[in-house]
């Protein structure tokens, strides 16, 4: 099969879509792995969390009709693949009181910190809100004659609501929303962009797509930075916010050019990975800490290329064998469930 070819297969999954998928896990683990002040840090996280957005975004339609029953059936949903896992983990992590249940409950890294449990875990409410924030632009853009122009307008205004929410800076925002804005405008990006990632189906177009994406990334995260050093989204750490959309939006085109160039050539290799990447992003921080600790009593470095490789690798590998244990027990909890039953529709 030609990497130019756009599979689809019976159970309706986009086999780019779970590539790009993979690779960003992947990205994720190894950006978890390094130390806050290398390059690879900065390179990872200038994009790799809009990256999640904007491929979930990919998958976003616009219904044919919003009702009071169309929207609870869309929060019910979501609340059970992204909530249910987040309070779960969140209190699994965590030692139980009922302070660190109400940090947890109000669902920012920040709280998540002071709870003590797994600081990933914002991603989750933020999600949550980011689909119903699209949702109700959705439902808004339906109407015009044009949607796709104001899916743009709408893309636009939701990412300057998010820049110019204020930030609390000692607990976040509730559920991150000002995060869940630019969230959704990522998402919006993400459902405008599949018509044109699909079409590009020529191998030779998309190498050179590839390429382009790849030369304005290289030369646009140089410019990446924030208070910290590096991106943030968890906490709106965005450094200069032209240069974080610009940064993230080349980062994401190039994961998912090289996602459309491989399809067929390594989906048997990444598509299971990319199948799971939600189960794999709650289990592998406690396998990378394992990880980065025994390389320390070494007397290495986690920062040594072969060293990050091989955390990597290791985590990626452990943590998919433990997601496919609890997707045979207990799927909810991973959001597998969710996730087969949307595969065959």
């Amino acid at each position: 099969m030609s990497g130019a070819k756009l599979v689809q297969r019976a159970t309706a999954r986009i086999e780019y879509l779970d590539l790009a998928k993979a690779i960003g896990i992947i990205l994720v683990i190894a950006g978890h792995v390094v130390s806050s002040d290398t390059t690879a840090k900065k390179v990872i996280y200038s994009f790799h969390m809009p990256l999640f957005f904007l491929l979930s975004g990919v998958l976003l339609k616009a219904r044919a009709k919003y009702s009071k029953e169309t929207w609870v059936q869309l929060i019910t949903k979501k609340a059970k693949g992204l909530l249910v896992p987040f309070v779960l983990w969140g209190l699994l992590y965590s030692s139980f009181s009922f302070k660190h249940t109400a940090l947890i409950l109000y669902g920012t890294r920040e709280t998540l910190i002071a709870a003590e449990s797994l600081t990933s875990l914002w991603f989750l409410p933020v999600m949550f809100l980011a689909f119903l924030i699209c949702e109700g632009a959705l439902q808004i853009t339906n109407r015009l004659k044009t949607p796709w122009i104001g899916i743009l307008i709408s893309t636009m205004i939701l990412a300057i609501i998010g820049f110019l929410c204020p930030h609390h800076p000692v607990y976040g925002n509730p559920w991150g929303i000002d995060i869940a804005f630019i969230a959704a405008s990522f998402m919006l990006i993400g459902m405008l962009a599949r018509a044109g990632i699909e079409k590009l189906s020529d191998a030779k177009y998309q190498a050179v797509a590839l390429a382009v994406c790849t030369v304005l990334f290289i030369v646009t995260v140089r410019f990446s930075s924030s208070s910290v050093g590096y991106v943030l989204m968890a906490n709106a750490e965005y450094g200069n916010v032209i240069v974080f959309f610009l940064c993230a939006l080349f980062g994401s085109a190039t994961v998912l050019m090289l996602s459309c160039l491989i399809t067929g050539k390594f989906t048997r290799w990444l598509q299971p990975i990319g199948q799971k990447t939600l189960g794999i992003f709650l289990v592998h921080k406690p396998v990378v800490e394992l990880g980065r600790s025994i390389v320390v009593r070494l007397g290495s470095s986690f920062d040594h290329p072969i060293f990050t490789i091989l955390i990597t690798a290791v985590a990626l590998t452990v943590s998919y064998i433990i997601v496919t244990i609890i997707q045979m027990i207990i799927p909810d909890i991973v959001g597998l469930k969710c996730e087969t039953e949307r595969g065959r529709k």
